[in-house]
C-alpha cells in the first residue's frame, strides 16, 4: 500500500549491486509505479525482477519501461496479474526489450491480446530476442488461436523449445 510504497524506494536506492528483487503481491499499482521507478533507474545489476500481481495497468508498465532499460544485466522478468494490454505492452516490445537480454519473461493473467502478441513475435522472428527461453502469456483471453499456432510455429523454427512456451 500507500506506506510500503514511500519506504521501499528509498531502500531500493542503497541497494544499486542487489541481484534479485521480488515485489510480488503488494498493490504496488500505477502509483507506486511512479514511486518506485527512479530508485529502480539505479539498479543496473538486477538479474531478475518480479512485480507480478499488483495491479500496475498500463500506465504503470509505462512508467517503469524506461528503468528497465537501465538493467542489461536483467535476465529475468515477472510481471503475471497486472492488467497490462496491449498498448504498453507494445511499448516495452519497441522499446525495452531489443535493449536487454532477457531469458525468461512471464505475463501470464493479463490483457494482452492479439496486438501485444504480435510485436513480441516479431522480435522472435527479426532476432532481437535470441537470448529468451521460456516465455509465459497463459491466461490472456485476446490471443486469438491462430496468432498462437503461428508463434508456436516461428518458435520451434527459431530452435527454441516449444515446452517453454505458454498459451
Amino acid at each position: 500500500g500507500d506506506e510500503g510504497r514511500r519506504t521501499i524506494a528509498p531502500a531500493l536506492r542503497t541497494m544499486p549491486n542487489l541481484k534479485a528483487l521480488g515485489l510480488y503481491d503488494n498493490n504496488i499499482g500505477e502509483e507506486g509505479c511512479r514511486t518506485i521507478a527512479p530508485a529502480l533507474r539505479t539498479m543496473t545489476n538486477l538479474e531478475g525482477f518480479g512485480l507480478g500481481d499488483n495491479n500496475i495497468g498500463d500506465e504503470g508498465l509505462r512508467t517503469i519501461a524506461p528503468a528497465l532499460r537501465t538493467m542489461p544485466n536483467l535476465k529475468k522478468l515477472f510481471l503475471s496479474d497486472n492488467n497490462i494490454g496491449d498498448d504498453s505492452f507494445a511499448i516495452l516490445c519497441s522499446r525495452v526489450l531489443p535493449e536487454i537480454s532477457l531469458e525468461y519473461l512471464y505475463l501470464n493473467g493479463n490483457k494482452i491480446g492479439n496486438v501485444g502478441c504480435q510485436s513480441l513475435l516479431e522480435l522472435v522472428n527479426n532476432g532481437s530476442l535470441r537470448s529468451l527461453i521460456a516465455f509465459g502469456l497463459r491466461s490472456n483471453p485476446n490471443i486469438s488461436s491462430e496468432l498462437k499456432e503461428v508463434f508456436k510455429r516461428d518458435w520451434k523454427a527459431k530452435g527454441k523449445d516449444p515446452r517453454y512456451l505458454v498459451f
